[in-house]
């Protein structure tokens, strides 16, 4: 930068070599015959186009006019003549040398017509002088105009170029300053840096201080921009016997940095196993890196404990790749070494803390089995358990302070609105924030909870702009029927019984049909919904069966009914299975969700009590059923396989 400024300088002074000023270009010519460009800068023998054109333009009308207008002597008797105004325009307007030419061709147009005629008083030279007085005059008065325009010319290329060298001139100064004062800040800012450093590295390192992973994590990112100031840097921690990528900053699309490092990766023997630091500076160690970065560090669990990750950073300004920011990263390798196993330490202790340590309330990992053991006793003893959930919609809107005392302001509403038996859990992931627990609290009084709860939380909160959602549903409900869901006849009675009714059928001569139930249960159907399947099922069965029909529990969990119709055909049996169906979905609340209900309807005898025969391979009936994403939706084998 100095020399380019001291160059600068020198040619501002017209002491050196001009800089390189960027140039505007030339417009394109548009190559027209007749535009303004093409026609002023071609010439012919040194002879502007445009002036030729021009003179003959005026000559001609000039000449029109003399014969229709005057006597076609080409104005010899008019004064001044006419050519007079032609030859001073072209000669002001061109120079000396179109001014020239439009004297000569006035002089051969005016001496081309009818010429005075010799008096005799007037000798032989006295005629030519008086016939040539004019054009000398022309030619005389066109050089004379010419060279005064020549000069004039000459005086404004030289004013143009002083013009366009001190545009140059004060480009190149403009340059000088800029840069000068770039150099000037960079200076201030670099002193400001030195005396913010230490600083800026306390305020830093204390946000490492927090007791989550993921609050560490986040305050890596701004140790490692304020003490060492990368373009690009990552960080990873060893998940499954690899390292695996956990946060990264200023990596591009195209970057072809590995997310995942495996065990047979150099990088991995060395900064894991090796437990050693690595940098691009040196020969062996950048081919271990092997592009993949310019400095890499392991992160301890504690002091002298495992290795739990890895700090790298992909791109660093080369003036700042020295010995002291090598030893600077190995500084920030080991603060975050203590901080992440700190907070691996907290985190470990916290899942198998009951209660959460920010609000005092019962922890998420407490809510699985808290959950299911009172839903266990609630369908033994035989009293409802709901759910109530809330959480805040836009918790941006908030304030600091009003976030942070969030979880304390539940807490308190939790011991003035709930009970004793009720229980409140905090969650610290998930779309709901917490969740209570209300045994022995129907649906229909879980209303009045909310509207106390949402009246707590909003008056301790002071806000006019939190939104707070609450939702409930019930996880035990009373329903009738509910606790007989063994009370059908088991499989083996299905046997004897479909035995017994194909040979009355045969006998009599009356069709037989059956349908089986089967309820297929996703793994992600919510607790609540799982536990109400038997219920609803069985419910279902017995609201929608006629007289004659008999169901039977093929199944010890209650999800797979058999139902034999005596006297149906199969396309009643059909409908029959489209009834149940959908009364299955209507006990359910139409919120089937992971849940798939198939129908099987199976034609035993037909009419007449012929018994079905099945062909080898051939379906055994139409089948009906829905699931989460095609609800209501029919599925029948090919009508060949279909049996008649």
């Amino acid at each position: 930068m100095p020399d380019r400024l001291n160059h600068l300088m020198r040619w501002a002074r017209k002491g050196g070599g001009a800089p390189d000023v960027p140039r505007i270009a030339p417009a394109k010519r548009t190559g027209l015959l007749m535009s303004g460009d093409a026609l002023v800068r071609k010439s012919v023998l040194g002879i502007r186009l445009s002036a030729i054109v021009e003179t003959a333009l005026f000559l001609g009308v000039a000449v029109l006019l003399d014969q229709l207008y005057f006597s076609g002597n080409r104005f010899w008797a008019l004064e001044p003549h006419p050519f007079w105004l032609l030859v001073a325009l072209v000669s002001v307007q061109y120079g000396t040398n179109e001014g020239v030419f439009a004297a000569a061709a006035g002089s051969i147009v005016l001496l081309s017509g009818k010429l005075p005629v010799q008096s005799i008083d007037t000798d032989f030279y006295e005629h030519v002088l008086h016939l040539g007085a004019r054009p000398l005059l022309w030619l005389v008065s066109a050089v004379v105009l010419g060279e005064l325009r020549n000069r004039h010319a000459r005086r404004e290329i030289d004013l143009e170029h002083q013009v366009e060298e001190s545009r140059k001139r004060e480009h190149g100064i403009a340059l000088a300053y800029q840069e000068l004062k770039a150099a000037h800040e960079k200076l201030e800012i670099n002193v400001a840096s030195e005396l913010r450093t230490v600083v800026s590295i306390y305020r830093a390192a204390k946000t490492l201080q927090n007791l989550s992973v993921n609050e560490v994590l986040a305050g890596a990112v701004n140790l490692v921009s304020v003490v060492l100031g990368p373009e690009k840097f990552s960080l990873y921690t060893v998940e499954g016997g690899a390292l695996a990528l956990r946060l990264k900053r200023g990596w591009a699309e195209d970057d072809a940095y590995e997310t995942t490092i495996w065990p047979d990766n150099p990088l991995f023997q060395t900064v894991v196993v090796g437990q050693r630091y690595v940098s691009a500076a040196d020969s062996v160690d950048e081919r271990v890196l092997a592009r993949q970065g310019v400095v890499a560090g392991p992160l301890f669990q504690g002091d002298g404990g495992e290795v739990v990750g890895m700090l790298k950073i992909e791109r660093l300004r080369f003036s700042d790749l020295n010995l002291t920011t090598v030893e600077n990263f190995k500084v920030v390798c080991e603060l975050l070494s203590t901080a992440l196993g700190n907070a691996r330490r907290f985190d470990t202790a916290t899942q198998q803390s009951i209660l959460s340590t920010d609000s005092m309330l019962l922890s998420d990992t407490f809510y699985a089995r808290q959950a299911a053991f009172l839903a266990a006793l609630g369908k033994r003893i035989g009293f409802p358990v709901s759910i109530m959930r809330a959480s805040v919609e836009n918790p941006d809107d908030l304030s600091e302070e009003q976030r942070q005392s969030l979880p304390g302001l539940v807490r308190d509403a939790c011991v003035q609105v709930l009970r004793t038996t009720d229980l409140a859990f905090e969650f610290k992931s998930g779309n709901w924030q917490y969740v209570v627990v209300l045994p022995n609290t129907p649906m229909s009084q879980t209303q009045i909870v909310m509207d106390k709860f949402r009246i707590a939380i909003l008056k301790k909160l002071a806000s006019n702009v939190a939104r707070l959602k609450i939702e409930c549903e019930p996880l035990v409900e009373l329903r009738e029927g509910a606790a007989h869901a063994q009370a059908l006849p088991a499989a083996e009675e299905y046997a004897q019984q479909t035995k017994f009714l194909l040979s009355l059928a045969r006998r009599a001569g009356f069709a037989l049909s059956a349908i089986r139930l089967s309820v297929a249960v996703n793994v992600q159907l919510p607790p609540t919904l799982r536990m109400r399947l038997p219920a609803a099922l069985l419910a279902a069965v017995r609201e929608n069966l006629g007289d004659s029909d008999l169901a039977f529990n093929l199944e010890r969990s209650g999800l797979t009914i058999a139902v034999l119709m005596p006297g149906s055909e199969v396309s009643q049996a059909r409908t029959k299975a489209q009834e149940l169906r959908t009364a299955i979905a209507r006990k359910l609340g139409g919120a089937t969700g992971p849940v798939t209900v198939q129908a099987l309807v199976e034609e035993l005898a037909g009419v007449g009590g012929t018994p079905i025969v099945r062909p080898p391979g051939a379906a055994a009936a139409p089948q009906l059923g829905f699931g989460s994403d095609d609800f209501g939706r029919m599925r029948q084998p090919a009508p060949e396989a279909e049996r008649r």
